[in-house]
């Protein structure tokens, strides 16, 4: 497997592994996942390639990135200031 990205996260409650390839008909991995745990949540994001395109890459990155960013910033909002 050329060009891989290989991860996993465990604790005593899981085990998350992933893995994404360049595949057979590109020469870039345009793809991207994480897994992000924090305060006994776990969110596990994929964000597919654009199919080669330009900065699909980046695009796919960014995508992850800003959900864990929005995670982060919302993980411990009350119900309240949810209703609100």
């Amino acid at each position: 497997l050329e060009d891989k990205f290989y991860r996993n996260l465990e604790n005593q409650e899981f085990f998350v592994e992933g893995i994404t390839t360049v595949g057979m008909q590109r020469f870039e991995n345009q793809d991207s996942f994480d897994f992000f745990y924090k305060d006994g949540n776990l969110l596990a994001i994929v964000a597919d390639g654009m199919g080669g395109g330009n900065d699909g890459g980046i695009a796919s990155r960014l995508a992850v990135n800003t959900f864990k960013n929005k995670f982060d910033e919302l993980i411990n909002i009350t119900n309240k200031e949810i209703n609100n």
